[in-house]
């Protein structure tokens, strides 16, 4: 059984500066979602933030860095979003099938 998503949400999607992950990316936002779009060098998003019409932001992550962790969960001044709904994880120690988390799940 699939669970339609909440298109009204957040999605945090990891290794989206190419590839699957800014296929996801935009997929998303297309649908709805305001995307928080990660990747190691945020300047490779500026052509996914032109295509996601205002729905997609861009923050730095490196997900084997755990310094940078924090920082992509940290809001700029004036910047509001909610908590992220679904979170979609491309750089999954091997695998190659997304992992997705939602409204509080477990990857």
């Amino acid at each position: 059984m699939t669970t339609p998503l909440d298109v009204t949400g957040t999605a945090l999607v990891t290794g989206a500066s190419r590839g699957i992950g800014r296929a996801v990316a935009l997929a998303l936002a297309q649908r709805g979602f305001k995307v928080v779009a990660t990747m190691r060098n945020p300047s490779d998003g500026d052509a996914l933030v032109a295509e996601g019409e205002g729905r997609v932001t861009v923050e730095r992550l490196d997900v084997t860095d755990p310094s940078t962790w924090c920082e992509a969960c940290s809001m700029p001044a004036g910047e509001t979003w909610r908590v992220p709904t679904t979170a979609i994880e491309r750089s999954s120690c091997g695998s190659s099938e997304p992992r997705t988390k939602r409204n509080g799940g477990r990857l």
